[in-house]
C-alpha cells in the first residue's frame, strides 16, 4: 500500500525530525511503500530561515548573528542529510492508498 505522512517536517528540531522519521520507518517496516509529503507553506518556513533580508537593518542583531552562522550551516545540512534518507513526494500526488 502506498502511504503518505503529510506533516511539517522541514523543522530544524530534534522533535519534528525524529517524529517523521520514525514514524516513516515503522510504516516501512510494516511492508508499506512509504512516502513524506512536502508540506512547506510560507508561515512555517519563514522563522527556520537562516539568514533574513531584516537583519541587515539592524546592525547590532546582525553581528549576533553573523557570529552564529557557520554552527546553524552545520545544523542544517545535518537535519537536511537525515530528511534525504527517507522518500519524499510532492504535496499535489494524488496517488496514494492513505494519507
Amino acid at each position: 500500500m502506498k502511504v503518505g505522512i503529510l506533516t511539517f517536517s522541514s523543522a530544524n528540531n530534534y522533535g519534528a525530525a525524529l517524529q517523521c522519521r520514525c514514524l516513516y520507518e515503522v510504516l516501512k517496516g510494516m511492508g508499506h511503500d512509504t512516502y513524506v509529503i512536502d508540506y512547506k507553506p510560507a508561515y512555517l518556513t519563514e522563522p527556520y530561515k537562516i539568514w533574513k533580508p531584516a537583519f541587515l537593518k539592524h546592525p547590532v542583531t546582525m553581528l549576533k548573528v553573523s557570529t552564529s552562522l557557520a554552527g546553524a550551516y552545520r545544523r542544517n545540512a545535518a537535519f537536511n542529510s537525515f530528511r534525504e534518507e527517507m522518500k519524499s513526494a510532492p504535496a499535489e500526488d494524488s496517488s496514494f492508498d492513505a494519507i
